[in-house]
Parts: structure tokens; sequence; C-alpha cells
């Protein structure tokens, strides 16, 4: 599921390693960057369905079964039989909770330096809710662990400023 560069370099990924991929997107064309629709359209492993939004995953609850579906131009709906579901429509981040002094890009991200810092010392932001090139699980672990180490780094500098002062 998804339309984006996410969904499109994971669905070229999947196609390594499984025998037939499709790629359900709600619309009848991609945001991903051009490349990788120009790669995903020569993939001959890969079948996108257009126009088209998932009703159910089925399965057993312990295994994926396959998907239903309907087409959001028709209405017509169908079943694919599935192994697997992979869903990559977009990214929102949970930064409700940030205090309003973090400075933010317009889609709700932490900025943060090289350190995972924000403006605001003191303030690490790591994974997803950064802002950064790729959101991908081993960039979020690089982030967390950068965050901690930066973060441990921050707190022996403030006991040696109150310990001196």
């Amino acid at each position: 599921m998804g339309g984006g560069d996410t969904a499109i370099e994971e669905a070229l990924y999947l196609s390594k390693v499984a025998k037939k991929v499709y790629v359900i997107h709600r619309r009848d064309t991609f945001k991903a960057s051009q490349i990788l629709q120009d790669r995903l359209m020569a993939e001959p492993k890969i079948e996108v369905i257009w126009n088209t939004i998932l009703t159910e995953i089925k399965g057993d609850g312990k295994t994926v079964e396959g998907v239903s579906f309907e087409n959001t131009e028709t209405g017509k709906t169908g079943e694919i039989p599935v192994e697997g579901v992979f869903i990559f429509i977009g990214y929102e981040p949970n930064s409700q909770l940030i205090p309003p002094e973090v400075q933010m890009n317009e889609r709700g991200y932490l900025i943060t330096d090289d350190k995972c810092e924000t403006n605001v010392p003191g303030v690490f932001a790591a994974g997803d809710l950064r802002q950064k090139f790729a959101n991908q699980i081993v960039v979020a672990a690089a982030d967390g662990c950068i965050a901690a180490l930066a973060a441990a780094y921050y707190v022996e500098i403030q006991k040696a400023k109150n310990h001196f002062s």
C-alpha cells in the first residue's frame, strides 16, 4: 500500500525476494520520484493496482491469507490471495507532546543537529520524529544510539558545570 518513495523502494526490494508483489495505490499517480517509478514499472514481478483501497486483511489471526479491496472510481470489489501486507502510506510525526519552543518543520518533524539535539539544550530527538532524509528502522536505531550518547555527554557536562560552580 502506498505511492511515495518509501512504498516504491520497499516494493522494489520485495520483488527481489517474492514471486509477486502488488502495489495498491488509492490514486492514479504516484508521489514517488520519477526514477523510482520507472524502476517499479520495469519490474515484471510487480503489478500496480491503481485507484484502489484495502478494505480488509484476511487471515487466521496468525498469518495473512489475502486482502479485500475496492476501486475508488468504479466501486468494484475483489480479493487477492497474498501472504503478507506492507503499508507505506506516509508518516505523521507524533510530536503533540513536544514543547512549543522546540523547532519543528512545517510537517511537525523536529529539527536537530548531527547529535540529534534540538534547538532547546538537553532536548534530543530520534527516529521518525526527527527531520531527516530517510525514515527506516536502521536509521531510527542509529538515531537512538546517537541521541543516547549525546544526551549522556550533555548530562556529564552539566554535572561538571554544577560541580565547579
